[in-house]
């Protein structure tokens, strides 16, 4: 699972074409940050 900065959108796209998608968030951070959480697809073999 990975977890980013809702405002990178440029880590949303990377992360989307690698696989991931968002499965929940956005979710507010102890230090003050917010994330939300990707999970990887995997295909059925």
């Amino acid at each position: 699972m990975v977890s980013i900065r809702p405002v990178d959108t440029a880590a949303l796209r990377f992360w989307n074409r690698m696989g991931y998608s968002t499965v929940s968030g956005p979710h507010a951070q102890p230090d003050g940050t917010t994330v939300f959480y990707m999970k990887k697809r995997v295909r059925d073999q």
